[in-house]
Parts: structure tokens; sequence; C-alpha cells
């Protein structure tokens, strides 16, 4: 086995070791933990007639369209059932093989050695660690294995349309491999096309939908708005790359003004940055360095919102693909550096001799040898220093009490952490404090239904039925949020007007025909 895939494979399996405890957060819960559809294989079908979202009953959503997602949820719920464990492990598996065919497909257009270190940086990067640790972040990890596969297989014009395809319907994203694979090879095309008809087909014959996001900051911005945020989102996903100290999970921000720092302050480090880059490319007129760098580019642009808003302004996950091209492009320039180096000794020696081989050393050969161990010794202290600042990482995603608390001390105000640290109080049993992160997650995004619930929770655990009753009644207002219905139908149920309860439960069992807290009810109601 080549020295630098095991290199990749036992550095990427000491560096998340530590996450393999970890429970499940966030998403999890969702699509995961509260989601019947993965239970039996024999929901095989279902996987491909929405989303990855459980509705509580009225079976899987019909936005964010990824069967893949669905699909290997089922295959480690088959093997582990609901221990968190074997979603993290196999998670990491896939990430480690990503890192591998990123070594592989590196090795194409640049030394193996630079190929390995730039693999290294990758497979340990903080930057995008909470993409292999948080376990409803897979369809980015499948879609880019899916798609290196692609890729690497060019030559072979089935396999190139057939992970192309598994790809897309991973998660949407995947639609930046089209222009990459058309970049790549010309000859890609008809395999391209004919992939992405069959996904449309796919998204049409099962009528799912792009779900319309409108509660996030850069949602509700204007174009302009959102053109004044993106040197901002630019520079801070050059910050995750070059400094990645202070991670969080919820950003939620947007640049309103022309004087704003946050506008032309990061515009200027991102137009150096560009213009740096631009002469280096320049410079070493390489081809490949050019593909890689409008990977990186389109990888950054997709995720800026400036076109289509997204459900938060910033994430670390969406980072994991495009940071393969900002790689691949430093792996090449360091293959030609090291070229370049070579080239000036070429005559005088052609590999590092010692002295006691063939006597000292000349200037130049020196200099060629020095400047390497340099680039070792860079190297190394670069991705000791990734390393352990992603295990440092890893622990903070232990669960979510720890995870949430931790977030809003490094994140802009979010009314997604203020709500979600008030479930983890909750359920620790700390009610008042809970209450009040619900009322600033309100404060902060007043249409969203879920702290409507959860506020509600905090006034009937405190006796107060009437408060609770009217903002499970605002929840449901909002949106047909299953679990305000089934606070709410047992909340009649303790009441004991019969008439009022079977109204309720028969309209709440429309929407939610498989929801298994309402037909329970159902059927205690009728049993009496």
């Amino acid at each position: 086995m080549n020295k630098w895939v095991v290199a990749l494979i036992i550095t990427g399996g000491l560096v998340f070791l530590n996450s393999l405890g970890n429970g499940f957060v966030w998403d999890d819960e969702v699509q995961i933990v509260g989601n019947p559809a993965i239970r039996s294989l024999l929901n095989f079908g279902q996987a491909f007639g929405g989303g990855t979202f459980d509705t509580g009953g009225a079976g899987l959503a019909k936005g964010f369209y990824r069967p893949m997602v669905t699909i290997y949820y089922m295959l480690v719920y088959k093997v582990f059932g609901l221990n968190a464990f074997g979603y993290h492990f196999f998670q990491i598996i896939l990430h480690l093989i990503n890192g591998i065919l990123i070594f592989k497909l590196f090795s194409q257009f640049a030394n193996e050695k630079w190929a390995g270190w730039m693999s290294l940086v990758w497979i340990v990067h903080s930057g995008i660690s909470k993409t292999v640790v948080y376990a409803a972040s897979v369809g980015d990890v499948l879609y880019t294995l899916f798609g290196l596969l692609a890729l690497i297989n060019l030559k072979k014009s089935f396999w190139t349309g057939a992970f192309l395809l598994l790809a897309l319907l991973s998660k949407e994203s995947a639609i930046i491999l089209i222009p990459i694979l058309l970049i790549f090879s010309k000859k890609s095309m008809p395999a391209v096309f004919s992939a992405t008809g069959m996904y449309a087909m796919f998204r049409l014959f099962t009528q799912t939908n792009i779900p319309k996001l409108d509660l996030a900051l850069i949602t509700q911005a204007s174009f302009y708005e959102r053109f004044l945020t993106l040197s901002s989102i630019f520079g801070n996903y050059l910050r995750l790359i070059f400094w990645p100290i202070r991670l969080t999970i919820s950003q939620h921000w947007v640049v309103l003004n022309i004087s704003d720092v946050q506008f032309w302050g990061w515009g200027v480090l991102v137009a150096l940055f560009l213009i740096i880059c631009l002469i280096l490319l320049l410079k070493i007129k390489n081809k490949s360095a050019w593909i890689m760098f409008i990977w990186f580019l389109m990888g950054i642009a997709l995720v800026s919102s400036l076109i289509v808003p997204l459900d938060g302004t910033l994430d670390e996950t969406w980072l994991y693909f495009p940071l393969i091209g900002f790689m691949g492009v430093v792996a090449i320039l360091f293959d030609h550096l090291n070229e370049s180096t070579h080239n000036l000794t070429v005559g005088v020696s052609s590999r590092c001799r010692t002295s006691s081989e063939y006597g000292q050393p000349t200037i130049l050969q020196s200099g060629f040898c020095r400047d390497k161990k340099l680039s070792v010794i860079l190297l190394s202290l670069i991705v000791i220093f990734l390393s352990l600042r992603t295990i440092i990482r890893n622990f903070e995603w232990h669960d979510g009490l720890m995870l949430y608390g931790q977030a809003i001390k490094n994140s802009p105000p979010s009314y997604e952490l203020e709500n979600n640290y008030g479930v983890e109080l909750f359920r620790k049993g700390d009610i008042l404090q809970a209450g009040n992160h619900f009322e600033k997650s309100i404060q902060l995004q007043p249409r969203w239904w879920f702290p409507y619930n959860n506020l509600g929770a905090v006034y009937q655990r405190q006796g107060d039925f009437a408060k609770a009753e009217e903002l499970y009644k605002k929840s449901i207002a909002r949106v047909d949020y299953y679990l305000a219905y089934e606070n709410l139908a047992i909340l009649l149920q303790k009441r004991g007007d019969k008439q009022e309860i079977e109204t309720f439960l028969r309209e709440a069992l429309q929407k939610f025909p498989q929801n298994e807290v309402l037909n329970t009810l159902a059927r205690d109601f009728l049993a009496r």
C-alpha cells in the first residue's frame, strides 16, 4: 500500500477518533433519531419520494431531495440502530476514502509528495471538521465522494455519468460538478448531460421542491445587501482556511452599509488574495492549477448566497468541497517551486547527496536540500496545528448542551442557537433558563415556529395551561408543526372536553396520519 495512503488513514483516523463517543445533535434528531423511514430497508423506494427530513407522520418532507442520504442512514441503522457511534464511525470512513481519492486526483497533475501533503492537510483541516463529526451533514461527504469518483473515472463515460447522478442524489450542491467535469474534459459532455437529465426526471416525477428559505437574515436581505456581504463571506472562508480558530455552527449576519468595515476591510484582503493568486497562476502557466482555482472560486460562489440565498450566511460544512480546489492549487505551486529549484541544480547533482558520498555539496545543492527540508518542517507544523485544533473541536461536538453553549459565545446572535440551547437546558431540568432562551429565539426571529412550541412546553410544565395553549397555537399558525399538534392534543386531553379533543385529533390525523403519538391518543380516546 502506498505510504501516503497509509499516512492519510492513520492520521485522519487518529484525529477523529475522539468524535466516536459523541451523540446526536441538531438535525440528527429529525433525520435519524425521529425518522421512521430509515428503520427498514423495505422503505428503499420511499427514500426516492421525498427529502431527508421526517414530518412527524406525514411522510418525508418534499424539500432537500437527497435520497442517497436516506439510503445511507437506512444501511447504518440496519447495523447500529440508533447508536450514534455507528453513524460517526462510517462518516469518518467516508471522509478517509475522500482523502485517498483526493490524493489520487492530485497525483495526476502534481508530484506524489506534494499531492500527499495537501491531501493530509485537507483530511485533518479544522475548518471542515464539522462535516465529518456532524451526522446530518453526510450529504456533503457523499456528494464529494461520488464527485471525486466521477472525476477519477473521466475516461469511462458510463461511470462518470453514474457517479455524477449519485452525487446529485446526495445533495443539490453537487450541481457544481457539472461545470467542473466539463472543464476537466469536454468528452464527458454526453455522460454529464445524461446524468443531469435523469436527475431532473427524478425531481419531476417525485414532485420534490426547493424549500422556501426566508427565516435567515441573508434570505431576507436584498440583492444589494447580499452583494455587500459577499466580500465578508469570502473573507471568512479564507479565515477558516488559514486560521480556523473561532469555529461555530450557526452564523447569521448581513452587511447593510458600504461604509461597514466588514465590507471594505474584507474586500481589500480578498482583492489582495485574488491578485496574488492570479500573479502566481500566470507565472507558473499550469492548466491544472487554473482548473483547481476555478473549482475553489465556483465552490465559494455556490455558497455565497449572492444569487440563491441559503439558510445561513456562512457554514463550515459548505467549505468541504471548495477546499479541495484550494489544496489542489497549493499542491501544484509546491510542485512548481520544487521543480524550479531542482532545475537550478541540473548538471550539479540529481539528488541531495551527503558529503560522505561525493565530497562537500555545492551551494546550490545545499540550498535545494535546505528548501525541501524547510517545506517539510512547515507542512508538518501545519498538520500538527490543524490536527490538535480538530481534536479539540471534536470534543465540543460531544453533546448539544456543550455544542450550543460554546457556539453562542462565538457566534453573532442566532435564533437557532438560542432555541437549541434552550431545548438542551429543558432536557436537563433547567426550565427557567430554557424559557429565557426560547424567548430570545422568538425575539430574533418571530416567524419561526419551534421556539413557540418549546416555550409552550415550559409554561405547561409550570402549570400555566392557558399560556401553553396559546403558544402551541401560534406555532401551528406559522406552519403545521407536528410536535405542536402533539403537545396541544395532550393538553386538550387533560382539559377533558371530549368534543374539542375529537375535532382536534381528527384534524391533526388528516395532516399526520402516521404520527405515533396522535394515533395513540386517538386510540385511548376511543377506548374510553
